[in-house]
């Protein structure tokens, strides 16, 4: 299959050495109808759910300082206008001499996952 032809199903971002995204992937514009140019910046913070903005804020920053690796989970708005919840992983990226280059991220969709866990924990409840 030409490379062209793969996608996937990955949401993928990547962020400068100023923390500023400055890449979204088609499958994340895909979900949030969003331009690249609507999206880079700070742009992409508009669809976090408010309550996880500060919180998703602060695990970036303070990874992105210490140059390490996170894992954290939040609400993204689709373009629907629905909510859903993402799993954002991401690394610090290096040059090939060892210069700090910014960060690349991964989104994953968890809602079915986070649906499940809420019926078993109701079911749980109520037994």
């Amino acid at each position: 299959m030409p490379a062209s032809d793969f996608e996937s199903p990955v949401m993928i971002w990547m962020a400068g050495t100023d923390a500023l995204c400055n890449f979204f992937n088609k499958p994340w514009l895909e979900f949030t109808r969003c331009t690249q140019k609507q999206e880079v910046g700070n742009g992409w913070a508009a669809g976090v759910h408010p309550d996880d903005l500060q919180r998703r804020l602060e695990i970036y920053l303070s990874s992105f300082h210490e140059r390490k690796s996170f894992e954290m989970e939040y609400r993204l708005r689709r373009a629907d206008g629905e909510y859903r919840w993402m799993l954002d992983h991401g690394i610090p990226r290096y040059s090939r001499e060892g210069e700090f280059e910014g960060y690349i991220g991964s989104c994953v969709d968890l809602t079915s996952r986070k649906k499940v866990e809420e019926e078993l924990e109701q079911r749980v409840k109520q037994a």
